[in-house]
């Protein structure tokens, strides 16, 4: 019948593994669980500084998911429409900082992903 599109069948590779799935795309299965704890307590901090909101699309509608940002910049969406900004329109806040897990899985998986610095 062709190939599968799940991609949980095989059990092994579901949990963990490297997988190329184009001429530049690595899904690095389970790659962030050893930092799952550093990662969830930076989201805590981050929602602590700029909690999880229902943004509003430039139709007037509030979003289906809630979100955040931290680091230089931040993904905001309201009447006027859709940009980056490097304040939090609730708070007029700059974002937080980036919590150093989230850089420090970043930088690791794309070194292992192929893409050093």
């Amino acid at each position: 019948m062709g190939t599968s599109l799940n991609l949980f069948d095989d059990e092994e590779i579901a949990q963990t593994g490297r997988e190329s799935i184009g001429a530049q795309s690595v899904v690095l299965r389970g790659y962030a669980l050893p930092a799952a704890q550093a990662l969830l307590a930076g989201v805590d901090t981050v929602r602590r500084q700029a909690p999880f909101r229902h943004m509003v699309t430039p139709g007037g509608l509030p979003m289906s998911v809630a979100l955040t940002n931290c680091g230089r910049h931040g993904w905001t969406s309201d009447e006027q429409g859709y940009r980056y900004t490097r304040e939090d329109p609730l708070s007029g806040l700059p974002w937080p900082d980036m919590p150093e897990a989230f850089d420090t899985l970043a930088r690791a998986a794309a070194r292992e992903a192929g893409f050093p610095g």
